[in-house]
């Protein structure tokens, strides 16, 4: 069984330059909220109390655990077949759609494939309708999820509530390891389905009790990608495959963590993102190029980039990236979430 409480919003703001969003996601601790000795756990949380977005923004290139150092690894025990509840945070400025996975990976083998333990695939992903219980417009977080704000941590009181995600553990037999690294990552779509944004976080753990060996039950059953993938006793996650990958993932090269005379040899490890969805739709179509220079230029934005919503009438989930300071670059073509469809606001787009 899969819960996720996640208090985030449902609207998709755009804002200010075309590489970053609104959007942040953050992986607190390998356990619920009431957890003894919660924060800190995440690997460079120092950092974070004065800049969150060391730890929250979606990755700008590829490097494993974002280059922090090891840190205490937290005891905690899995079961194959049991719950375990781990806590989230998310911003309210995007729709938190996209797929997602706790990995388990052995810093002493790091050429071997994670372990993954728990995922979310398909497009809905991490949170949506009706998981998703706050709306953006509903006030501060203050406000919106008293109680639930990430303490400490400059910034995250202006937009980030605190969840939890609970769902039944997996492939513990496989894990080879007993201080171990778990990777939470999240293959961000709320901007776009075809190009979406990495996010990762890690937490150093020391597997203990009945950890590992003996495998749960086996569950198999079938979930719709149109459905959010919580489910309950009589709707199980489908089990996904043993090395989900990304449609054309990014060609990429791993940085070894630091360093510390208290963590194993430093490693470098595989990446393995959440399957996505399948997408056949040609975003090199010339009459949405066409479109695209078009609605660019119904803007009066002189310098700098924005976004306009293709000519759909209001019904469509287009959209195009606009290039003011270079008259010359063509717009690039990119889509809501699925079941969203694009509205102007002025220079920017909301998807909802």
């Amino acid at each position: 069984m899969t819960k996720i409480l996640l208090f985030t919003s449902c609207i998709v703001l755009l804002g200010y330059s075309i590489p970053s969003t609104s959007a942040h996601g953050l992986f607190l601790f390998p356990g619920p909220l009431d957890s003894p000795g919660f924060f800190g756990a995440t690997r460079g949380y120092d950092l974070a109390k004065t800049d969150i977005s060391t730890l929250r923004n979606p990755l700008s290139s590829p490097n494993f655990c974002r280059g922090k150092p090891s840190r205490s690894p937290v005891n905690i025990s899995l079961k194959n077949g049991a719950q375990f509840t781990i806590t989230l945070a998310f911003s309210l400025q995007a729709n938190h759609i996209g797929p997602c996975s706790i990995q388990m990976i052995d810093p002493n083998n790091p050429d071997s494939d994670p372990v993954i333990i728990a995922s979310v695939n398909g497009p809905n992903g991490c949170a949506v309708k009706p998981l998703s219980r706050y709306s953006t417009l509903d006030g501060p977080t203050s406000q919106v999820c008293p109680g639930l704000v990430p303490p400490g941590i400059k910034d995250a009181s202006n937009d980030m509530c605190m969840s939890e995600w609970t769902f039944d553990v997996k492939n513990v037999d496989k894990i080879k390891c007993t201080t171990c690294i778990m990777r939470w990552l999240w293959s961000g779509q709320h901007l776009s389905v075809t190009d979406p944004e990495e996010y990762e976080n890690c937490i150093d753990v020391r597997l203990s009790g009945e950890t590992g060996g003996t495998p749960g039950p086996v569950i198999v059953t079938t979930t719709s990608l149109d459905t959010p993938t919580a489910t309950t006793e009589d709707n199980r996650e489908p089990t996904p495959s043993s090395k989900p990958r990304r449609k054309n993932p990014r060609k990429s090269k791993t940085r070894k963590p630091t360093k510390t005379s208290k963590s194993p040899k430093s490693v470098q490890a595989k990446t393995t993102y959440p399957k996505q969805e399948e997408n056949n739709e040609d975003t090199q179509s010339d009459d949405l190029t066409s479109s695209g220079w078009s609605e660019c230029k119904k803007s009066d934005n002189s310098s700098g980039p924005y976004y306009a919503c293709a000519a759909t009438d209001g019904e469509g989930a287009d959209y195009f990236a606009c290039y003011a300071e270079d008259s010359l670059r063509p717009p690039r073509k990119e889509s809501c979430a699925p079941g969203t469809s694009c509205n102007q606001a002025g220079n920017w787009i909301k998807c909802y």
